[in-house]
């Protein structure tokens, strides 16, 4: 019986000693970019925290006869959190602030201090956002990456200090060689020499890809579909980042952990 307790406790020990890693995100199904690696840190049994700041209220598509607003809110919520249960996220975050409000600098600091609580209690050791440019563009995404950048970069105003800050970067040489089917390219493109981090997730599509199913009112069949041969064949299986910042000496050559250099 000691041998079985001491075993149990161990595991734990060993579960605790994981990285942990909380993504920020603007809208409901943003997730879905880098959903091949949160599913990967998942199973791994890796600490994964998903906190996302709108629940997408404005984001109308042709898909859905939904209207803007409370309805299509709700609809987006419960897309999200199927979202969350294929990848295996267990702890998540939805602060169901309106769309399209992260351009006013009343909402950007209070959203500021609900994410600020978020760390220091979730207490995760790696922070991935969106790049300053949004990957595509969206003011919303932008404003995540702002806000995520700023509380790590202000070290006395946190409880508890994440070590890395990581940022999405989609890679230049993959995208530019690529065959789009006549597609432009979607994302702003990064320099692959400024990428440091390339994640291996192949093993892990099935769940990004059923991810994607949940949110209906956002992407039709064939987009779902061209998400991932995208992820498959341009990609290659891998989740590009930048290394934005880090109190950790910074790597020397390319990493595949976000969790490499950790104590």
């Amino acid at each position: 019986m000691r041998l079985i307790v001491l075993y149990l406790c161990t595991l734990a020990l060993h579960a605790q000693q994981k990285g942990s890693l909380m993504a920020v995100f603007a809208h409901p199904d943003d997730e879905t970019i880098v959903g091949a690696l949160l599913a990967r840190y998942a199973r791994e049994g890796h600490r994964v925290h998903v906190l996302t700041i709108t629940n997408g209220d404005r984001g109308k598509t042709p898909n859905t006869t939904l209207e803007i607003g409370p309805e299509l809110g709700a609809a987006r919520e419960k897309e999200w959190a199927c979202s969350m249960q294929k990848l295996g996220i267990t702890e998540h975050t939805m602060l169901s602030e309106h769309d399209a409000s992260l351009s006013d600098p009343r909402t950007i600091e209070m959203v500021g201090r609900k994410i600020l609580e978020k760390i220091n209690a979730f207490r995760p050791d790696v922070l991935l956002t969106w790049g300053l440019d949004g990957v595509t563009g969206h003011p919303d995404h932008r404003a995540a990456s702002n806000i995520t950048t700023q509380l790590f970069a202000q070290r006395a105003a946190l409880a508890h200090k994440p070590r890395k800050l990581y940022y999405i970067a989609m890679s230049e040489r993959q995208f530019e060689a690529a065959e789009m089917d006549g597609r432009r390219v979607p994302f702003r493109l990064v320099a692959d020499e400024l990428i440091t981090t390339w994640v291996d997730a192949r093993k892990y599509t099935a769940p990004a890809f059923a991810a994607i199913q949940c949110h209906k009112t956002q992407w039709d069949t064939r987009r779902m579909e061209w998400n991932q041969e995208m992820f498959e064949k341009i990609q290659e299986g891998k989740v590009t980042l930048r290394l934005a910042m880090t109190d950790l000496p910074f790597p020397k050559g390319r990493e595949t952990d976000i969790f490499e250099s950790l104590p």
